[in-house]
């Protein structure tokens, strides 16, 4: 460790690694960022990751408690915030953060308080654990950007397998000789998760990418489309019927069950609404859980009730845990002027 070519080539990784998470946050300001503290909470996860390779290899050249201590609550940060961060998309990173800024706190105490081959054994146990904890959060939502997800879980398991293995190989050869000094000394695991570092801030950032605006984009010819049926459904001569079908209380749903839910629900409603819509109707949607359904005013209009039937009958997810109640609307357009100020209203 203390080699002059181990030291170079740790310094030459952490650079780099700063480099990655850097160039990541500057590609980050050049696009349209998701709301919320996800990607302020990807960066201090990085951020604590590859400082911690820096006061690592500054206590090797002056083997210190003080200097240990840090850089063992700084490791542990780096995958304990990443699974605040994967929380935080759903609005559940509140006991999580508490819980990673504890264990900083308690592993502070354990590396000065214990001999480091014992506190190391802690270090790991709770890397792998915060590593299992942010592949499964990252897992648990595979809507949002699910590329930038799969290289987050992957990742972490890989990092969480080799912690493991340093766990074991110190138990059974110890940490002087063996397995241990070869493969999961301090060089070989800077190193590594450093790489580690790399590969998830790219991931971080591919889900930290707020895909709104090309919604709207999409939505904006969605309402495009309804406007033109409905428009030649005047033009031969025949009023029009602009139903607007959506789910009730959607703020209190999205509270209590989380956005996953309210995604699920959506792909639902538009399903439900495509199959009860009548022959000749346009169906799309404009909004999340905001359906409209465009067809001659003779048509069948559609029910609540019946609605709410075929939307637990679309999704198993809302029919084990709710299914929401379903609320339409129907106008009666029978001019252009009418069709333009409905369209704006939805």
């Amino acid at each position: 460790m203390g080699s002059t070519v181990t030291a170079i080539a740790l310094v030459s990784v952490s650079v780099l690694a700063m480099l990655a998470v850097l160039s990541a946050l500057v590609w980050a300001r050049s696009l349209t960022p998701r709301q919320g503290p996800f990607l302020s909470w990807g960066t201090v996860a990085a951020t604590a990751a590859v400082f911690s390779s820096f006061i690592y290899l500054l206590w090797s050249f002056h083997p210190n408690v003080w200097g240990l201590a840090i850089g063992d609550v700084a490791m542990i940060w780096g995958p304990g915030f990443l699974w605040v961060a994967v929380a935080s998309l759903n609005g559940r990173d509140r006991w999580p953060r508490w819980s990673v800024l504890a264990a900083g706190a308690a592993m502070f105490v354990v590396t000065m308080s214990l001999p480091e081959d014992l506190s190391t054994s802690v270090k790991v146990a709770v890397l792998i654990v915060f590593c299992i904890a942010a592949a499964a959060e990252a897992l648990r939502r595979p809507t949002r950007a699910r590329s930038g997800a799969v290289v987050i879980a992957v990742t972490t398991i890989a990092y969480a397998l080799y912690c493991g293995g340093r766990l074991v190989s110190a138990a059974i050869g110890g940490m002087e000789t063996g397995p241990y000094a070869t493969y999961f000394s301090m060089g070989p695991t800077t190193m590594v998760g450093v790489i580690a570092v790399m590969l998830i801030s790219f991931g971080v950032l591919r889900i930290s990418q707020d895909a709104r605006p090309e919604l709207e984009a999409q939505r904006q010819t969605v309402r495009e489309r309804l406007v033109e049926h409905a428009g030649g459904i005047l033009a031969a001569g025949s009023a029009v019927t602009w139903q607007i079908v959506s789910i009730d209380e959607l703020a209190l749903v999205r509270e209590s069950f989380g956005e996953d839910y309210v995604e699920q629900a959506h792909i639902a409603l538009l399903t439900a609404c495509r199959d009860a819509a009548p022959a000749g109707a346009e169906v799309g949607a404009v909004a999340l859980t905001r359906i409209v359904v465009v067809g001659p005013v003779d048509g069948v209009e559609l029910v609540g009730s019946e609605l709410r039937t075929r939307l637990a009958q679309a999704s198993p997810t809302l029919t084990d845990i709710y299914v929401p109640d379903v609320l339409v609307s129907s106008v009666r357009v029978e001019t252009d002027d009418a069709l333009a100020q409905v369209a704006a209203g939805s």
